[in-house]
């Protein structure tokens, strides 16, 4: 089993700064366009290996959890305007 949280971090890191130069305004949107392009052929490769692997019970529980901290993060953005 890979439990590496360094490794993971380090993936996380790399997506935000990809994000990040995306939504760069001193970039033109032929500069930053190409970032918001790799984002989403990574989202399409992790979409097609999640894929690959099949159903686990206690699914739903992630889809939930995920949901719910979407709702959250909304409900929060409301309060702040």
């Amino acid at each position: 089993m890979i439990n590496d949280t360094l490794e993971l971090e380090r993936v996380r890191i790399t997506l935000r700064q990809l994000a990040r130069a995306a939504c760069d305004t001193h970039e033109t949107g032929f500069v930053t366009v190409q970032y918001k392009r790799q984002l989403v052929e990574m989202k399409w490769f992790l979409d097609d290996l999640i894929d690959s692997i099949g159903y686990f019970a206690g699914e739903e529980q992630w889809d939930q959890e995920r949901t719910m901290q979407i709702l959250q993060r909304k409900n929060n953005g409301k309060n702040r305007n």
